[in-house]
């Protein structure tokens, strides 16, 4: 068995210090920025972290070591004398400090294999991904020792002007990645579950294309020049020449599956509700529930419901956790 470590990125924009350093920032931005791109549900913390922690230690116990990029805030809940767990701070991956304070988590992506002591191959987790049954080793690598990549039903986007910024980065990352796929191109985007990463093949794309890393790191904020990691990694796997005897293997996610489910909360609370009793009754492999909450009078309610759902899918506290 290899060994496989996970990271996870995390942040809590509550934090009075965050906030104040996002509000200068935007400042000397000198223009607005769209929600997608700035907007405080990118950042809010819902405990999410705690329960995907609890969700890979019932489900993924082969797991060796978890890293937790921050700013430098540091989870209160967080056990960080368990030797499993390694807070790793910005300030030890981006190459270029004056990129810092970033709020941009593509800048962020790009960095993760610069981690100390991070093991060849390992999983990249979101703090709203979590397992819902046992896995295996053997759901991210294939039998020929390759990766699984796994996608979902949603189309990547062709560009047009009034594309919100991820999806024009997500144009731009198959523009950029043209240069290795010979013209081939995703068509459906990777999806909302861990993906397995090799750190190897990360360094060498950051050689290779370096000048488009140095541009990502230094977006603050999401742009739509960003080099987007899932779009132009699993580009790579799939298409690229050097790539093809190696075994990778793309698997399509249905959703509300055994296998795969994705919500949405936004502030429609009983299609929300209705997403969390599919979502609890599939019971799926990988699941994930995205934050697109924008301020509305119900957000704090449903906010509260999906912390109860998670409550309930794992009310076991983990071995990460303090007490």
């Amino acid at each position: 068995m290899l060994d496989i470590d996970a990271v996870y990125t995390w942040v809590n924009g509550a934090d009075r210090d965050f906030a104040e350093s996002r509000r200068r920032c935007l400042m000397e931005q000198g223009c607005y920025m769209a929600s997608e791109a700035s907007g405080m549900h990118r950042f809010r913390d819902n405990e999410e972290l705690r329960y995907s922690l609890r969700s890979l230690q019932a489900y993924a116990p082969w797991i060796r070591r978890v890293y937790i990029v921050t700013n430098g805030q540091v989870p209160r809940w967080l056990d960080c004398e368990n030797k499993r767990v390694r807070i790793v701070t910005h300030d030890r991956l981006f190459s270029n400090l004056e990129d810092l304070p970033t709020f941009n988590s593509n800048a962020i992506e790009m960095q993760i294999h610069k981690i100390p002591g991070l093991s060849d191959r390992f999983l990249y987790f979101n703090d709203d991904c979590f397992f819902g049954r046992p896995t295996s080793q053997s759901d991210f690598i294939t039998p020929a020792g390759g990766t699984c990549v796994y996608l979902e039903p949603t189309p990547v986007p062709s560009y047009n002007p009034m594309l919100p910024v991820h999806d024009k980065a997500y144009c731009h990352t198959q523009e950029i990645a043209s240069e290795f796929s010979g013209g081939k191109r995703l068509t459906y985007l990777p999806a909302h579950c861990p993906q397995l990463y090799d750190r190897t093949v990360l360094e060498r794309l950051n050689a290779r294309f370096n000048f488009q890393y140095r541009e990502t790191s230094g977006h603050q904020f999401r742009n739509e020049k960003d080099l987007v990691l899932r779009i132009f990694y699993f580009s790579y796997l799939l298409f690229s020449e050097d790539q093809d005897s190696i075994g990778h293997e793309a698997k399509l996610l249905r959703y509300g599956t055994d296998s795969y489910s994705f919500v949405m909360m936004i502030a429609r609370p009983l299609r929300t509700w209705r997403s969390f009793f599919s979502l609890y009754r599939h019971r799926s492999k990988f699941f994930c529930v995205n934050d697109d909450l924008q301020g509305d009078l119900i957000d704090p309610l449903i906010l509260k419901s999906f912390r109860l759902l998670l409550q309930s899918y794992f009310p076991q506290p983990g071995s990460f956790e303090i007490g």
